[in-house]
């Protein structure tokens, strides 16, 4: 519910804008705010889940809905925990690197029909270029 009520405050004040009466600043943009609510299904039980979704879910233009899990069940969380040593090590990692590369499965960027622009054949932008040319 807290999370519901942060989008309705966001989609309020950030996209649409009010003045001191409350009235809308801006014309209609056709805007939203990209998000995935959380939530631990281990402390929300199901009925919990579903009638928080059905009652904030049409208050806001668009949420998308994870579960927090096990780290294993999603090759991408949206949020995972972790501790300051850990936040150091992988900062450090990135300042040192300067460019860091994700190993992540083909078959979660991959396009049905070969429409996608991604071309899993080639390693850099320069190959790009000459194979076009």
């Amino acid at each position: 519910e807290e999370q519901y009520q942060y989008l309705r405050l966001l989609e309020k004040y950030w996209i649409h804008g009010v003045d001191e009466r409350g009235r809308s600043l801006r014309k209609e943009t056709g805007n939203q705010v990209s998000y995935t609510l959380k939530y631990n299904p281990e402390e929300v039980s199901y009925d919990e889940f579903k009638r928080t979704l059905i009652e904030g879910q049409s208050t806001i233009r668009c949420c998308s809905v994870m579960p927090q899990t096990d780290a294993s069940a999603y090759e991408y969380q949206p949020e995972e925990m972790i501790s300051k040593h850990e936040y150091e090590v992988i900062r450090q990692a990135i300042q040192n690197e300067g460019s860091i590369k994700e190993d992540i499965g083909k078959e979660h960027v991959d396009c049905a029909g070969g429409a996608c622009p991604t071309d899993f054949g080639t390693n850099s932008a320069s190959e790009d270029k000459e194979a076009v040319a």
